[in-house]
């Protein structure tokens, strides 16, 4: 989005809201949509096509004949909360771009303490209970949004998920959402609490004092945006992206500031070329959803009719009849009995047909994919083997998991800024403080893992069933022994503890291994000495007693004496 530079004031927030316009604009075709996928599967249903009462904060609970896609859909919400982000269990791993920075002394020490200092101000904040409903909108309209910012009183990490009715959002050149509008409403007492009363309109003002309209509500457009000159260019400077609170009933700009990096994480589950909001498995899933309800409804209607049949009801009978348990209808001849009527045929739809359509729905939600550990018996498989069907099904999910993996880094790289900008972070080791790089997040939960341990130790399990047997061959076939010269058993050892999410602080630096070898081999050096040395005096003590003994003439020792010109003793 390019905002005209120079503008103010009231220029600035008519110009805000024009903006807000087209976005609206570009938005609407997904609401129909949108609308009609939450009646399904969402806990409330939010209205996109009609404008509400603001003030109207009733819960509004959706009417659905059956559950069962809203169950599929707390199903992968929990399960990509639980395989993903959780606080029971660790889910990133911080790099450095530069890994040769990484093996300088202390950096890897370092980083694990940042990440210690991660983990604590996502749990003192609240971080894990926004993002089940971050993770529940990217599955249902196909994008979340949550701000990340921090709480200047309590100097703690605080997110928050966007309502989606409130959010319009807008691309830059590389097609990465880079600008976000937020309409909202507020009461005029909580704005000026927020803001500060003189912050407000001088409409405002002047009608709160006339008719004490404190409880009034007031629409407002939150701006954050990319700065950039007239030509489009990005500009540097102290905030690279604009923050704009704009009151555009009264085409007033209530505050203006800005953010060094974008506050807002975006998780577009799928993305949609050319739009600037993506889809979801819910809206994937939206027709057969759509025909199970029917199915259930048709059921439904089939159950009450044999139930409660229509009835063919003798003519002489009417207002006499008594149809209700135990009751008793009199009548003179078989024509006037009471018969259900016969609709024909029975109805076709059986529970293997709904069993077969809540199938294809559980398939776009992955259900049994997070269901899966708990269905197989993990005591009969190999640990082999438990990894690659991880990974073999995790392959599937590996678009959104790359997307999911974008917000998450958004976050984290947010969360590192918070905790610097704090003064939260431990003292920088000199090879950071000599050297500028940049930082680099790897994601180790469960679901993350189940793709990178699949391809990463596959090939190490290969290596080293290769290697078990050309050790049990070593003795039968000359030669095999030294093929073991290519193997660096050491780069071996390193690979498995990465792959397997080791500690660093439990893993020895370079420099400390060398040590700890060289000492090894000095060590190994003398005793080899005093082995040597101990074997020398014990062979001369044993020679000790024959040193005051006359030569044999028949030994060597006599021989070398007469060639000498000596003679025995």
């Amino acid at each position: 989005m390019i905002l005209k530079s120079g503008l103010k004031g009231r220029d600035k927030a008519e110009a805000l809201s024009k903006a807000l316009d087209v976005l609206k604009s570009q938005r609407e075709d997904f609401h129909p949509d949108w609308e009609r996928v939450q009646q399904f599967v969402s806990s409330s249903v939010l209205s996109f096509t009609n404008e509400e009462d603001p003030a109207d904060k009733r819960y509004v609970m959706p009417r659905r004949i059956t559950s069962r896609p809203s169950t599929f859909m707390d199903t992968l919400v929990s399960g990509v909360c639980g395989y993903s982000i959780s606080p029971n269990i660790r889910w990133l791993k911080l790099g450095l771009e530069d890994p040769g920075l990484e093996n300088q002394y202390g950096v890897k020490d370092w980083l694990e303490m940042v990440e210690g200092r991660l983990y604590k101000a996502y749990n003192d904040g609240n971080l894990y209970s926004q993002i089940p409903a971050f993770i529940e909108s990217a599955a249902t309209f196909g994008h979340g949004v949550m701000l990340i910012d921090e709480d200047l009183t309590d100097k703690k990490i605080r997110t928050a998920t966007m309502n989606t009715r409130e959010i319009y959002l807008d691309t830059d050149e590389y097609d990465e959402v880079a600008t976000v509008f937020r309409e909202f409403y507020m009461t005029w007492e909580n704005a000026a609490s927020y803001f500060g009363r003189d912050k407000l309109a001088e409409e405002v003002r002047r009608k709160w004092d006339d008719d004490n309209s404190a409880k009034k509500m007031m629409r407002l457009v939150h701006a954050v945006y990319r700065k950039k000159n007239d030509n489009g260019a990005n500009i540097s400077g102290r905030f690279r992206y604009a923050s704009v609170y704009v009151d555009p009933d009264n085409s007033h700009i209530i505050q203006e500031g800005g953010y060094n990096d974008f506050p807002y994480a975006v998780f577009l589950w799928k993305r949609l070329m050319g739009k600037k909001y993506g889809i979801g498995p819910a809206m994937s899933a939206i027709s057969d959803i759509n025909l199970l309800h029917k199915f259930e409804e048709a059921r439904l209607d089939a159950a009450q009719l044999s139930a409660r049949p229509a009835l063919n009801v003798p003519m002489g009978m009417k207002g006499t009849e008594e149809i209700t348990p135990d009751g008793r209808n009199y009548y003179m001849r078989d024509e006037g009995m009471i018969v259900p009527v016969n609709v024909g045929a029975n109805f076709p739809i059986t529970l293997e047909i709904t069993s077969e359509q809540e199938t294809r729905i559980k398939e776009c939600f992955h259900v049994d994919f997070f269901l899966m550990l708990q269905k197989m018996n993990l005591n009969q498989m190999t640990a082999t083997a438990v990894v690659e069907l991880q990974g073999e099904k995790a392959a599937v999910l590996s678009n959104m998991v790359s997307n999911l993996n974008g917000a998450l880094h958004k976050i984290v790289q947010r969360s590192v800024d918070i905790l610097f900008k704090q003064g939260a972070l431990p003292e920088l080791p000199y090879a950071l403080r000599t050297n500028r790089t940049a930082m680099k997040v790897d994601f180790i939960g469960v679901l993350a893992q189940a793709q990178k341990k699949a391809h990463e130790t596959s090939g190490l399990m290969q290596g080293l069933q290769i290697m078990g047997a050309l050790a049990q061959m070593a003795q039968a076939v000359p030669g095999i022994q030294e093929a073991f010269d290519y193997v660096n058993a050491s780069e071996i050892l390193k690979k498995g503890f990465a792959s397997g999410d080791m500690s660093e602080l439990t893993i020895r630096e370079d420099d400390e291994v060398k040590a700890i070898q060289q000492a090894r081999a000095r060590a190994q050096a003398q005793a080899a000495q005093q082995e040597r040395e101990m074997m020398r005096q014990q062979e001369l003590m044993r020679n000790y007693k024959n040193l005051n003994e006359p030569v044999n003439p028949d030994s060597p020792m006599g021989e070398l004496d007469r060639s000498t010109g000596g003679g025995a003793v």
